[in-house]
């Protein structure tokens, strides 16, 4: 806390917000034209309206936003496989690439020495 002063909470429930729209909007996408509409709203309706799901979401723990992840990824991942959408594919790989920090994309890798002896 003596790094930061003071934590605004509306901002960390504005980003939870946008993160809860996020996941069902892409659940829907992935899952639409796939799953009767009957079938696919009053299920994602479910899922909004439990309230364990967003206890745990408001909790703080980084539960909540590793299984949407994970959940969007096998989407994809079950999409592709499925159906064989390109569409789902690219949404698999952007999701699972590792991320690089700044410093290795400019080359200052310490695992790499770029001097010449």
């Amino acid at each position: 806390m003596r790094f930061v002063g003071s934590i605004d909470l509306r901002a960390v429930d504005g980003q939870l917000a946008f993160l809860l729209i996020g996941f069902f909007a892409s659940a829907a996408r992935l899952l639409w034209g796939r799953v009767r509409l009957s079938i696919l709203f009053p299920a994602l309706l479910v899922i909004a309206s439990a309230p364990e799901f967003l206890r745990q979401a408001q909790g703080g723990d980084a539960d909540v936003p590793l299984a949407i992840y994970l959940s969007l990824a096998l989407l994809a991942a079950v999409g592709w496989l499925a159906l064989r959408s390109p569409f789902a594919l690219a949404l698999f790989f952007s999701s699972s690439r590792p991320r690089r920090s700044r410093s290795s994309r400019r080359g200052s890798s310490r695992w790499c020495s770029t001097s010449r002896s």
